[in-house]
Protein backbone atom coordinates (compact mmCIF):
# COMPACT_ATOMS: atom_id res chain seq x y z
CA UNK A 1 0.00 0.00 0.00
CA UNK A 2 1.40 3.44 -1.28
CA UNK A 3 2.05 6.10 1.72
CA UNK A 4 0.56 9.84 1.06
CA UNK A 5 1.59 12.89 3.74
CA UNK A 6 -0.83 15.61 3.99
CA UNK A 7 0.90 18.33 4.79
CA UNK A 8 -1.38 21.27 6.61
CA UNK A 9 0.01 24.47 7.93
CA UNK A 10 -1.61 26.18 10.61
CA UNK A 11 -1.85 29.45 11.89
CA UNK A 12 -4.98 31.15 13.82
CA UNK A 13 -7.87 28.87 12.26
CA UNK A 14 -9.74 28.17 15.58
CA UNK A 15 -12.93 28.79 13.84
CA UNK A 16 -12.49 26.70 10.99
CA UNK A 17 -9.89 24.23 11.82
CA UNK A 18 -12.38 21.18 12.80
CA UNK A 19 -14.50 21.78 9.87
CA UNK A 20 -11.73 21.48 7.91
CA UNK A 21 -10.37 18.31 9.30
CA UNK A 22 -14.24 16.98 8.63
CA UNK A 23 -13.86 17.68 4.70
CA UNK A 24 -10.38 16.70 4.58
CA UNK A 25 -11.46 13.29 6.27
CA UNK A 26 -14.60 12.58 3.83
CA UNK A 27 -12.14 12.90 1.32
CA UNK A 28 -9.93 10.71 2.54
CA UNK A 29 -12.25 7.82 4.02
CA UNK A 30 -13.13 6.38 0.61
CA UNK A 31 -9.15 6.33 -0.42
CA UNK A 32 -8.32 4.49 2.53
CA UNK A 33 -8.07 1.23 1.53
CA UNK A 34 -5.59 1.77 -1.54
CA UNK A 35 -3.59 4.49 0.58
CA UNK A 36 -1.88 4.53 3.87
CA UNK A 37 -2.66 8.28 4.45
CA UNK A 38 -1.11 10.78 7.51
CA UNK A 39 -2.37 14.31 8.03
CA UNK A 40 0.71 15.73 9.34
CA UNK A 41 -0.98 19.51 10.69
CA UNK A 42 2.50 21.83 11.01
CA UNK A 43 1.15 24.10 13.60
CA UNK A 44 2.91 28.15 13.94
CA UNK A 45 2.33 29.30 17.46
CA UNK A 46 -1.03 30.88 17.68
CA UNK A 47 -2.55 33.54 19.74
CA UNK A 48 -5.77 31.36 19.55
CA UNK A 49 -7.26 27.90 20.50
CA UNK A 50 -5.70 26.15 17.34
CA UNK A 51 -2.94 24.03 19.26
CA UNK A 52 -6.05 22.94 22.15
CA UNK A 53 -8.14 22.11 18.82
CA UNK A 54 -5.83 20.38 17.13
CA UNK A 55 -4.67 18.08 20.11
CA UNK A 56 -8.21 17.01 20.11
CA UNK A 57 -7.93 16.23 16.77
CA UNK A 58 -5.59 14.03 17.25
CA UNK A 59 -6.64 12.43 20.04
CA UNK A 60 -9.66 11.51 17.91
CA UNK A 61 -8.23 10.45 14.85
CA UNK A 62 -5.46 7.76 14.79
CA UNK A 63 -3.76 9.46 10.90
CA UNK A 64 -3.37 12.54 12.44
CA UNK A 65 0.25 14.22 13.86
CA UNK A 66 0.65 17.41 15.23
CA UNK A 67 4.18 18.93 14.62
CA UNK A 68 4.43 22.42 16.68
CA UNK A 69 7.09 25.37 15.30
CA UNK A 70 9.20 26.44 18.68
CA UNK A 71 7.94 30.07 17.60
CA UNK A 72 6.29 31.90 14.49
CA UNK A 73 8.39 31.06 11.35
CA UNK A 74 5.36 31.91 8.54
CA UNK A 75 4.19 29.64 6.60
CA UNK A 76 6.55 28.73 3.97
CA UNK A 77 8.88 27.03 7.05
CA UNK A 78 5.78 25.27 8.43
CA UNK A 79 5.03 23.60 4.77
CA UNK A 80 9.02 22.78 4.79
CA UNK A 81 8.98 21.61 8.17
CA UNK A 82 6.41 18.95 6.45
CA UNK A 83 8.13 18.33 3.99
CA UNK A 84 11.07 17.65 6.02
CA UNK A 85 8.98 14.78 7.99
CA UNK A 86 7.82 13.65 4.92
CA UNK A 87 8.67 10.08 4.07
CA UNK A 88 5.68 8.99 2.43
CA UNK A 89 5.72 7.93 -1.53
CA UNK A 90 3.74 11.19 -2.30
CA UNK A 91 3.21 14.16 0.09
CA UNK A 92 0.08 17.07 -0.68
CA UNK A 93 0.06 20.34 0.89
CA UNK A 94 -2.66 23.11 1.55
CA UNK A 95 -4.15 25.07 3.51
CA UNK A 96 -6.91 24.51 6.44
CA UNK A 97 -9.06 27.70 5.95
CA UNK A 98 -11.07 26.23 3.23
CA UNK A 99 -9.47 28.09 0.81
CA UNK A 100 -8.06 24.84 -0.70
CA UNK A 101 -11.29 22.46 -1.16
CA UNK A 102 -9.65 19.13 -0.27
CA UNK A 103 -11.84 17.48 -2.79
CA UNK A 104 -8.89 18.33 -5.23
CA UNK A 105 -7.17 15.59 -3.59
CA UNK A 106 -8.39 12.53 -5.83
CA UNK A 107 -7.92 14.18 -9.01
CA UNK A 108 -4.29 15.04 -7.55
CA UNK A 109 -3.90 11.61 -6.43
CA UNK A 110 -5.14 10.27 -9.87
CA UNK A 111 -2.93 11.97 -12.19
CA UNK A 112 0.21 11.12 -10.17
CA UNK A 113 -0.70 7.79 -10.60
CA UNK A 114 -0.33 7.99 -14.26
CA UNK A 115 2.67 9.86 -14.38
CA UNK A 116 2.74 13.31 -12.83
CA UNK A 117 5.89 14.21 -10.41
CA UNK A 118 3.79 17.77 -9.15
CA UNK A 119 0.14 18.33 -9.05
CA UNK A 120 -0.13 22.29 -9.19
CA UNK A 121 -3.55 23.86 -8.63
CA UNK A 122 -3.98 26.50 -10.14
CA UNK A 123 -6.08 29.74 -8.06
CA UNK A 124 -8.66 30.92 -10.75
CA UNK A 125 -9.55 34.03 -8.81
CA UNK A 126 -12.83 36.27 -10.01
CA UNK A 127 -14.14 39.92 -9.59
CA UNK A 128 -15.43 38.95 -6.08
CA UNK A 129 -11.80 39.07 -4.76
CA UNK A 130 -10.78 42.45 -5.44
CA UNK A 131 -9.18 44.29 -8.13
CA UNK A 132 -6.22 45.68 -6.73
CA UNK A 133 -5.74 41.59 -4.92
CA UNK A 134 -5.90 40.25 -8.85
CA UNK A 135 -3.75 43.50 -10.11
CA UNK A 136 -1.20 42.51 -7.41
CA UNK A 137 -1.43 38.50 -8.47
CA UNK A 138 -0.49 39.42 -12.29
CA UNK A 139 2.25 41.85 -11.33
CA UNK A 140 4.04 39.28 -9.21
CA UNK A 141 4.15 36.42 -11.63
CA UNK A 142 5.24 38.90 -14.57
CA UNK A 143 8.15 40.79 -12.58
CA UNK A 144 9.41 37.54 -10.86
CA UNK A 145 9.60 35.72 -14.71
CA UNK A 146 11.36 39.16 -15.60
CA UNK A 147 13.73 38.89 -12.73
CA UNK A 148 13.71 35.28 -11.48
CA UNK A 149 13.95 33.43 -14.66
CA UNK A 150 11.16 31.06 -13.63
CA UNK A 151 7.88 31.08 -15.09
CA UNK A 152 4.88 30.48 -12.73
CA UNK A 153 1.29 30.69 -13.98
CA UNK A 154 -0.63 33.16 -12.93
CA UNK A 155 -2.66 31.65 -9.67
CA UNK A 156 0.37 29.24 -8.79
CA UNK A 157 -1.02 27.99 -4.91
CA UNK A 158 0.64 26.38 -2.68
CA UNK A 159 -1.94 23.36 -2.85
CA UNK A 160 -0.04 20.58 -4.62
CA UNK A 161 1.28 17.49 -4.64
CA UNK A 162 4.74 16.44 -4.52
CA UNK A 163 6.17 12.85 -5.41
CA UNK A 164 8.67 11.27 -3.41
CA UNK A 165 11.48 12.22 -5.59
CA UNK A 166 10.31 15.55 -6.36
CA UNK A 167 10.25 16.24 -2.16
CA UNK A 168 13.81 14.61 -1.93
CA UNK A 169 15.14 17.34 -4.76
CA UNK A 170 13.64 20.02 -2.76
CA UNK A 171 14.79 19.06 0.32
CA UNK A 172 18.69 19.18 -0.95
CA UNK A 173 17.36 22.70 -2.57
CA UNK A 174 15.98 24.89 -0.37
CA UNK A 175 18.01 27.90 0.50
CA UNK A 176 19.00 28.64 3.86
CA UNK A 177 16.35 31.80 4.10
CA UNK A 178 13.32 33.25 2.44
CA UNK A 179 12.69 29.62 1.11
CA UNK A 180 9.78 30.14 -1.62
CA UNK A 181 8.16 26.76 -2.80
CA UNK A 182 6.28 28.17 -5.42
CA UNK A 183 9.29 29.52 -6.97
CA UNK A 184 11.72 26.28 -6.53
CA UNK A 185 9.05 23.82 -7.39
CA UNK A 186 8.87 25.49 -10.70
CA UNK A 187 12.17 25.63 -11.25
CA UNK A 188 13.31 21.80 -10.73
CA UNK A 189 11.45 21.44 -14.18
CA UNK A 190 9.70 18.00 -13.37
CA UNK A 191 6.20 17.18 -15.24
CA UNK A 192 3.74 18.85 -13.64
CA UNK A 193 0.26 18.95 -14.63
CA UNK A 194 -1.86 22.04 -13.37
CA UNK A 195 -5.22 21.79 -12.05
CA UNK A 196 -7.18 25.08 -12.01
CA UNK A 197 -9.86 25.75 -9.17
CA UNK A 198 -11.90 28.48 -8.03
CA UNK A 199 -11.77 29.13 -4.23
CA UNK A 200 -14.63 29.25 -1.75
CA UNK A 201 -15.60 32.53 0.33
CA UNK A 202 -14.46 31.73 3.50
CA UNK A 203 -17.15 29.99 5.75
CA UNK A 204 -15.57 30.96 9.22
CA UNK A 205 -13.41 33.34 10.31
CA UNK A 206 -11.02 35.63 8.71
CA UNK A 207 -8.25 35.97 6.45
CA UNK A 208 -4.27 35.90 7.82
CA UNK A 209 -2.99 37.82 4.64
CA UNK A 210 -3.31 41.14 3.69
CA UNK A 211 -1.59 42.56 0.96
CA UNK A 212 1.46 43.25 2.39
CA UNK A 213 1.91 40.02 3.71
CA UNK A 214 1.41 38.55 0.29
CA UNK A 215 4.34 41.15 -1.51
CA UNK A 216 6.01 40.31 1.37
CA UNK A 217 6.11 36.35 0.20
CA UNK A 218 6.51 37.77 -3.37
CA UNK A 219 9.68 40.16 -2.15
CA UNK A 220 11.11 36.52 -0.44
CA UNK A 221 10.86 34.71 -3.78
CA UNK A 222 12.44 37.41 -6.42
CA UNK A 223 15.24 37.61 -3.83
CA UNK A 224 15.72 34.13 -3.97
CA UNK A 225 15.66 33.64 -7.59
CA UNK A 226 17.23 36.88 -8.86
CA UNK A 227 20.61 38.62 -8.23
CA UNK A 228 19.03 42.10 -8.77
CA UNK A 229 19.49 44.06 -5.95
CA UNK A 230 16.35 43.89 -4.03
CA UNK A 231 16.59 47.27 -1.38
CA UNK A 232 14.29 48.78 -3.55
CA UNK A 233 11.75 46.40 -3.44
CA UNK A 234 11.73 46.07 0.40
CA UNK A 235 11.46 49.51 0.91
CA UNK A 236 8.44 49.36 -1.67
CA UNK A 237 6.71 46.47 0.44
CA UNK A 238 7.68 48.34 3.32
CA UNK A 239 5.56 51.62 2.63
CA UNK A 240 2.36 49.88 0.91
CA UNK A 241 2.35 48.16 4.72
CA UNK A 242 2.41 51.70 5.94
CA UNK A 243 -0.59 52.39 3.84
CA UNK A 244 -2.66 49.68 4.27
CA UNK A 245 -2.47 50.19 8.26
CA UNK A 246 -3.30 53.67 7.47
CA UNK A 247 -6.30 53.01 5.00
CA UNK A 248 -7.25 50.30 7.77
CA UNK A 249 -7.84 52.48 10.52
CA UNK A 250 -9.60 55.34 8.68
CA UNK A 251 -12.03 52.59 7.24
CA UNK A 252 -12.37 51.28 11.29
CA UNK A 253 -13.14 55.26 11.99
CA UNK A 254 -15.12 55.31 9.32
CA UNK A 255 -17.81 52.00 10.41
CA UNK A 256 -17.83 54.00 14.34
CA UNK A 257 -18.63 56.76 12.95
CA UNK A 258 -15.47 58.97 14.39
CA UNK A 259 -14.36 59.97 10.90
CA UNK A 260 -15.02 63.97 9.86
CA UNK A 261 -17.12 62.63 7.14
CA UNK A 262 -18.69 59.41 9.45
CA UNK A 263 -20.43 61.76 11.76
CA UNK A 264 -24.14 62.50 11.68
Amino acid sequence: MRAIDVICPVYREEEVIDLFHERLSAVLVPLDQRYAFRILYVLDPSPDRSEVMLATISANDPHVEVLVMSRRFGHQAALIAGIDHSGADTAIMLDTDLQHPPELIPRMIELWEQGAEIGQAIRIDGPEKGLARRLTSRWFYRLFLKLGGVELPVGASDFRLLSKRVVEVVRAQLPEQNPFLRGLVGWLGFRTVNIPFTPAKRERGRSNYRASTLLSLALDGICSFSKVPCIGLGLGVAALTSLEESASSWATRWETGTSPAGRH
